[in-house]
């Protein structure tokens, strides 16, 4: 998935719907209102992350939501280690 081809400026922001990752985004869209600006929001729920821009009054054009897990990319890599 491609989501910041072609755009001047991009950030990746993690636990977005909450504490400092929602001030972190908050933020940045509010500092930097530039077109070419994209703050992508990586969470485990993609859904309430998504609810909770949109009730800060963020523009939706400025960010995007994608789905981040890690708590199983660490059952991954757990599971890597402990085999080697």
């Amino acid at each position: 998935m491609v989501v910041a081809a072609g755009l001047g400026r991009w950030w990746v922001i993690t636990g977005t719907t909450s504490g400092l990752g929602r001030a972190t985004v908050r933020s940045l869209l509010q500092d930097y209102t530039q077109d070419n600006l994209l703050v992508i929001c990586a969470n485990r729920d993609v859904a309430k992350a998504q609810a909770v821009h949109e009730a800060d009054g963020l523009d939706s054009k400025a960010f995007k939501c994608v789905e981040l897990n890690l708590a199983s990319f660490t059952r991954q890599v757990s599971s890597k280690v402990a085999v080697q």
